[in-house]
């Protein structure tokens, strides 16, 4: 093997320098010197491999994706896999796009709130279920999508689901939670500018999008978290945490299983 592969590498030296014709001078740093560097068309190859094949065009094959639409307009899509981890997600049909001067900045509260308290268990039993389940959860708002996500080992799926379902249709907000989310907001706003990449996205939002929704801010103005009351938060979501604006979505579960849970 290690003959071949000095075989290959001299055949790709000699097949080099009948491109680009005798060895080129160095300069002090090791760079080749402009004066000295032939003039090699882009087109000729230095390689004779075959030319790449076409990206697929899909991130999911289609044909292992299975869809299904339930009566009352939610979407349940899975692809099984042999992993022994499966992840389960809720994609919401809303974000700060679809926000109003009086809601500005529910969509990031929102995020900071999941996996909170919901009517059905407190926040100390949400997070001590969910460390039972050894599971790994998040959330992360947008401009157009709210997505809740929970990896978790494949028989822990069901448990999973109604986790899911009570974070995005039953949510508490609760006086002290609210309180200390606000808190956490403050600080993600007075820490934005110092983070170049979110900051940046930012701008460029407000300024190429100005005067549509996509041109909404992600967080709102600190002297508006006033504004995010329960009343206001459940609000939003009776508007858009809706059957039919929202997806169902997990790899690594069986598709009935999923549908099952899913009604």
């Amino acid at each position: 093997r290690l003959l071949a592969k000095k075989a290959a590498s001299m055949a790709l030296t000699h097949r080099f320098r009948a491109v680009t014709g005798p060895a080129l001078r160095r300069c002090a740093w090791g760079a080749p010197e402009l004066a000295q560097v032939p003039g090699v068309p882009l087109n000729v190859p230095l390689f004779d491999e075959p030319p790449a094949a076409a990206p697929s065009t899909s991130l999911v094959p289609t044909a292992h994706a299975k869809i299904t639409t339930l009566p009352n307009g939610l979407k349940v899509v899975s692809q099984s896999d042999s992993s022994p981890i499966a992840t389960v997600g809720v994609v919401v049909n809303a974000g700060s796009r679809f926000e109003t001067a009086a809601n500005s900045g529910a969509s990031y509260m929102l995020q900071l709130l999941a996996f909170g308290s919901t009517a059905s268990r407190s926040s100390f039993r949400m997070v001590r279920q969910i460390e039972r389940l050894g599971a790994q959860v998040s959330c992360n708002a947008g401009r157009e999508q709210m997505v809740y996500g929970v990896s978790c080992l494949k028989p822990s799926a069901k448990e999973v689901v109604e986790i899911l379902a009570e974070t995005t249709l039953e949510p508490s907000f609760t006086e002290w939670e609210l309180a200390e989310k606000k808190a956490f907001y403050a600080r993600d706003l007075a820490e934005m500018p110092h983070n170049p990449l979110q900051f940046i996205t930012e701008k460029i939002h407000t300024a190429g999008y100005a005067g549509t929704t996509l041109g909404m801010p992600l967080l709102c103005a600190e002297k508006k978290l006033a504004n995010l009351t329960p009343d206001v938060l459940g609000s939003f979501m009776e508007t858009h945490y809706t059957p039919s604006n929202m997806v169902l979505a997990a790899a690594g579960v069986e598709h009935d299983e999923l549908v099952g849970l899913a009604k």
